[in-house]
């Protein structure tokens, strides 16, 4: 599953969507279908399917701990069904591989972990109750007030780890 790169840019990164775009465009995938505006690809044949797929598969998965497409295809998961914990699990998968380094830039809107170990659940409910009253705010604005259609979630992040709540 992707979208097709247009055009190729050498200042820029090359991500899988990119890689995913040169084996199409070189003939080692074939479109399958398209749905809900990402395309299906498949392989076009036995002969390719043997003598390249399974290294252009490894490639992929060696080089990309995060993939856009898929956060791309969760979050059309939740505007079709409502659906959040595919999106959820993509998140917590890359939090999961964060570095401790990484996690030091947060600021003080994140639990810090020596605070979650002394005090973990009532800090929870503290940041639960946060969103719930800005939640309220949001569902006050014009936008929004007549919207009966709309779901709403909570979500704390421990470390990699959700709670969510759906408000």
């Amino acid at each position: 599953m992707g979208k097709i790169t247009g055009e190729f840019n050498l200042k820029s990164d090359f991500s899988r969507k990119d890689f995913l775009s040169l084996l199409f465009y070189l003939g080692f995938l074939t479109i399958d279908r398209e749905e809900d505006g990402f395309i299906y690809f498949r392989v076009p044949n036995y002969a390719v399917k043997e003598i390249y797929f399974d290294y252009f598969t490894s490639l992929l998965d060696e080089n990309s701990s995060f993939d856009s497409i898929e956060i791309e295809a969760a979050a059309v998961e939740i505007l079709k069904n409502g659906k959040i914990n595919n999106f959820i699990e993509k998140i917590e998968n890359a939090l999961a591989s964060l570095s401790n380094r990484d996690y030091i830039s947060f600021d003080e809107k994140y639990i810090k972990k020596k605070d979650f170990d002394s005090e973990g659940k009532k800090l929870i409910q503290e940041k639960l109750e946060e969103a719930k009253n800005q939640h309220l705010s949001y569902s006050k604005a014009e936008e929004f007030k007549d919207r009966k259609d709309l779901k709403k979630w909570a979500i704390i992040f421990v470390g990699n780890k959700a709670t969510i709540e759906e408000l």
